[in-house]
This record gives structure tokens, C-alpha cells and sequence, in this order.
């Protein structure tokens, strides 16, 4: 046989080039795109799952964080609060000082501010014993009516209060003001009981 009479190779071997998709059978390409359809189901489930589950890491870990530092914060309220009677214990004993026991005074008001700066050391920090009254960080210990400031006003402070961030250690214990009523003056009132806020307000 001649070579004019050659027969192409890829003739002779009846195969088709796999590349060329326009041999191939419409059954074949359906199914390699149902499979490919598949796949990228597949995948995007897969991510869908892997970003679930990376926030919710994320808040686990935040939420662990913030549970520390909430029993952190409770750990040291609870030890400024322990400790508050033996600084009660010093301001009596400085109060009560005389000339006579002037040096002894001196002494335990060293102590007194060295405990209390260890306790702000710990986060502490003393009310403000002054302005209107909150009864979220303050107890009347009593009610005395007074013209001349308004309702729910601070007059004195009878125990420092304390907090700890937004944890109160112990409550300040002050003397609250209260409008005039009609009739005769009354005096100072010890109230009985829960403390009430003035009359005529809420909160002050």
C-alpha cells in the first residue's frame, strides 16, 4: 500500500481524543455535571459547617472570658467584704481617740489607711456619700426633712459603702433629706423596716 493510501492512525484505532467533548455522549456529560453539581454542594456545606462552628469557638471563647472575669470580680468583692469590719474597727478606735492617746491614734491611723489601700489595690472603691441618693449603693439609715435641699438629698454619711466594679461590696448607710409636710416639725426619723425612698419620688 502506498503512502497515499495510509489510513490516519487515529482513524485506524476507531478512539476519539477524550478532550473533545462534542464526541462524547450527552448521558456522559450530564452525569460528569450532575457530579460536579454535586461536589460544589458538597463543598459549600462543608464551609457552611466550618464557619458554624468557628463562631461558635469564637463566643465560647468570649463567653469563658467573660465568666472569668465575673468570678474574678466576685472573688474580690467578697474578700473587700470581709474585710470592711476590721476598717470599721479602726475608724471607731480613731474617733473615739483622745489627746491622751494621740500617739496611739497616729498609729492606727496608719493601719487604717494601709488597709484601706490594700483593699483599693484589690479594685475598691468607695461610694460617694454626697448629691441624691441611689438606693442601688445606698441604705437611709434615716430621714430628716429639710426645706431647703431637695428630696433625696445626702446629708451625712453614718458608714462608708464600698463596690468592686459594678459589684457592691456593701452599701453606704447615709441620712436622707425629705420635703416638709404640713403640720407640726418633725425631727429626725429612724425608719422601720425596708428603707422607703422620700415621698413623692421613686428614686431620687
Amino acid at each position: 500500500m502506498s503512502d497515499d493510501q495510509k489510513v490516519p492512525r487515529s482513524d485506524q484505532s476507531g478512539e476519539s481524543d477524550p478532550s473533545d467533548k462534542s464526541d462524547r455522549p450527552e448521558a456522559d456529560l450530564a452525569a460528569e455535571g450532575g457530579e460536579l453539581a454535586r461536589l460544589a454542594a458538597e463543598r459549600d456545606r462543608l464551609n457552611d459547617q466550618f464557619l458554624r462552628a468557628k463562631a461558635e469557638l469564637s463566643n465560647y471563647q468570649k463567653r469563658a472570658e467573660r465568666e472569668r472575669e465575673m468570678a474574678a470580680l466576685h472573688f474580690k468583692r467578697d474578700f473587700v467584704r470581709a474585710l470592711l469590719p476590721a476598717l470599721d474597727a479602726l475608724d471607731l478606735a480613731i474617733k473615739h481617740g483622745s489627746a491622751q492617746t494621740a500617739a496611739l491614734v497616729a498609729g492606727v491611723q496608719g493601719a487604717r489607711d494601709a488597709l484601706e489601700q490594700a483593699l483599693v489595690s484589690e479594685g475598691a472603691e468607695r461610694i460617694r456619700a454626697s448629691g441624691t441618693w441611689d438606693p442601688d449603693l445606698h441604705h437611709p439609715q434615716a430621714i430628716v426633712e429639710r426645706a431647703d435641699v431637695p428630696d433625696g438629698t445626702i446629708l451625712e454619711e453614718v458608714r462608708a459603702g464600698y463596690r468592686v466594679g459594678a459589684l457592691v461590696a456593701r452599701h453606704g448607710e447615709v441620712v436622707v433629706s425629705r420635703r416638709p409636710v404640713e403640720g407640726p416639725k418633725a425631727g429626725p426619723q429612724q425608719p422601720s423596716g425596708e428603707a422607703k425612698p422620700p415621698e413623692g419620688r421613686g428614686k431620687p
